[in-house]
């Protein structure tokens, strides 16, 4: 077995403990994932794990696209965008927290292919928190820091959209 653990059952044999090899009055036995031999059983817990983790991997991988993403537009491409910004400003940052935005989406729904567009909502939790630290903050009105999270919330869920969209039209049809 080269060292490493199984999980799975080696042989297709009824074996003791199994409903069809069990006598009247046998219970059913539970066997231990770590058994070794043929009496091995298929233990989900590892494939569990992982969906797990990847589904917080990909709501804490797409808000940090997010963030990046507006960190870089805000502090080094456009500079902080204002009530008092000029036209020019306000055009390129929201272009630039549209495209942040599309990209933390498509990286939530990437890296969690299952349900790729809820995956894609979840990283609104993580943009709901930074909102209200925005607002706290009392840089500006209320109304420009709502609108700008409101784009950037469109355009995650637009992100994981496009993936899940993608993912439909890969299904393979039976023929009629």
């Amino acid at each position: 077995m080269n060292g490493r653990r199984s999980f799975t059952r080696t042989s297709n044999r009824p074996q003791p403990g199994d409903s069809a090899a069990r006598g009247i009055g046998e219970s059913r036995v539970a066997k231990s994932p770590y058994a070794r031999g043929a009496n091995e059983v298929k233990c989900p817990m590892p494939h569990r794990f992982l969906f797990a983790l990847r589904s917080v991997a990909a709501v804490v991988g797409g808000y940090l696209v997010v963030a990046a993403g507006t960190i870089l537009t805000f502090n080094v491409l456009v500079g902080q965008v204002t009530i008092d910004s000029n036209p020019r400003q306000m055009i390129l940052g929201t272009i630039g927290a549209v495209f942040a935005g599309i990209a933390g989406g498509v990286v939530a729904a990437v890296v969690a292919p299952r349900f790729p567009l809820g995956h894609a909502a979840a990283v609104l939790l993580f943009l709901a928190l930074d909102t209200a630290s925005v607002l706290a903050k009392r840089t500006g009105p209320a109304w420009f820091d709502l609108a700008g999270s409101g784009i950037l919330a469109i355009s995650v869920l637009f992100g994981g959209w496009i993936i899940a969209r993608r993912a439909r039209s890969f299904v393979v049809r039976p023929a009629v």
